[in-house]
Order: structure tokens, then sequence, then C-alpha cells
């Protein structure tokens, strides 16, 4: 299979929520892996969180996450999104306060344990019956040390912010509180607005989040990219440099390119 290689210099690969769509990101892998590091080139990706949840096949997306980490270091940067937030809290404390475990739960977690039960072959009636201290038994150690200290809240560049929900872009991203940045809407509904205008974003950095889905497209404007398509289990894939992107989309085994004209 040929690789995605939109310009003839450094590539900086975005990829939107996945949610456990393991198919649709093993097809984007495959276009844009190995990157690039010679002949002066120096490709990166950054995957802007939601890896898990509503998916069955969430434990091993993580699986692979940390196989490419773990082979890429840090030419890979992933952001935690309020999903791996969510699912962290019900592992270490569904139990005492099982309020996280349920809201994990309602929100895609049922997919996820599903998941986990089936890797260690343990079928289940009613996933609801399972008591809430299992679940720590069930994930991997790997897996928890991953989701506790190897994802960013946010990431930083010259030219970009890269953040999983939201954020106040006038003020220094270490100092925002978690939440902003992992659960945030107001900042989308902001850029919808200024859109429908056609009024300039008053920020410097283009900012590029994923969360935010309402639609099976991404949302481009101005100093914004949304990529979050997962409202219809699709993945979307863009290089911003060139502004390329792609939809891998659910149950189809090759990348559907978006139309510029949308872009």
């Amino acid at each position: 299979m040929s690789k995605w290689r939109p310009l003839n210099q450094d590539c900086i690969y975005v990829i939107g929520d996945v949610h456990g769509q393991l198919a649709q990101l093993q097809v984007i892998f495959s276009r844009i892996l190995p990157l690039r590091k010679s002949d002066g080139i120096n490709d990166r990706l950054v995957m802007l969180g939601d890896y898990v949840d509503r998916g069955v096949e969430s434990h091993k997306v993580l699986d692979l996450l940390i196989e490419k980490k773990n082979k890429f270091k840090d030419k890979i940067s992933l952001l935690r999104g309020n999903h791996e937030s969510m699912f962290l809290e019900a592992i270490k404390n569904g139990e005492s306060n099982p309020s996280n475990y349920d809201l994990w739960m309602v929100n895609g977690g049922e997919s996820t344990l599903l998941g986990y039960l089936q890797r260690k072959d343990l079928p289940i009636d009613n996933l609801w019956s399972l008591s809430r201290s299992r679940l720590k038994d069930l994930v991997p150690e790997e897996h928890i040390d991953f989701l506790e200290n190897k994802l960013d809240n946010f990431i930083e560049t010259d030219e970009h912010i890269f953040v999983h929900a939201g954020c106040d872009p006038f003020n220094d991203l270490k100092y925002q509180e978690k939440n902003i940045l992992l659960y945030d809407r107001s900042l989308f509904k902001f850029v919808k607005r200024m859109s429908v205008s056609k009024s300039k974003l008053p920020w410097k950095k283009t900012i590029i989040a994923g969360h935010n889905t309402d639609s099976s497209l991404p949302f481009i404007y101005d100093k914004y990219i949304m990529l979050d398509c997962s409202s219809k289990l699709n993945i979307c894939v863009m290089e911003i440099n060139s502004m390329e992107a792609f939809i891998a989309k659910f149950g189809n085994g090759r990348l559907v390119k978006l139309d510029q004209s949308y872009l």
C-alpha cells in the first residue's frame, strides 16, 4: 500500500477521536507509518485523545498505541481525552466512588469493559452485575501506566495548540484546569458563531481539537480545526501543513479523501 506523503518536507499528521475503532486506526497507520526521519525530513504524529469507549476493541487500540509509542518515541505525541480520564477514574476510584464508575459505563465504558472480559475469556451475562472492584484486575498494568503517565493534557508549538476539547487561547495552557482541556465545548461553539459572520478569530496560533463532533465531518475555520468525526464511528486524519485530510469510515478498508473545496 502506498504511503501518504503530501509534502517533500516535514509532515504533521493529526488523528481525531478513535473510540475503539481498531480497524480504521490500522488503515490510517498503514498509510502514514513509519514516520520519516531522513534527508532533512522529520515527520510527526499527534493524536487528539479518546482512544477508548464505545468500541469493544478499545483494549486493542491501547495495545497498538503503546507499541507505536515505544517504537517511534517522541515522534508520536498522545493527548489525553475525557474518556481516558473517565476510564482511569473508574479503574482507580470506581469502588470507593461508584458515581465515577457509573459515569464511565454510561458513556461508552460498557463496550470497553466487554472487550477486557473477552481478552481474558471471561463470559458474563450482565456487565452491570460485575463488581466495580474487578475492573482494576481486568486492565493490564501497562494500560494503566499508559493512561496515567504517557498522555499529555495539551501540546503547544510555535504555530499550533493541540488540545482534546477546548482551552482559553489567551492564557498559559499549563495553568488551565484539566476539565477545560478535556471536556470544554464552549470554544467550539464560539468558533461556530464566529464562522457564521465570517469574523476572524482573535488569537495567533491555530488550535487543533477533537471531542466536539456534531457531524461525520471535521470542522475547519480560520485558526481552528476540529477533527472529531466519531459520531458516525469515523476517524479523521489530517496533515496540517498541506491541509490534506482523509476519513477512515466504519466498515471501509480504505481511506476516503476529503474534498479540498470542503477544507
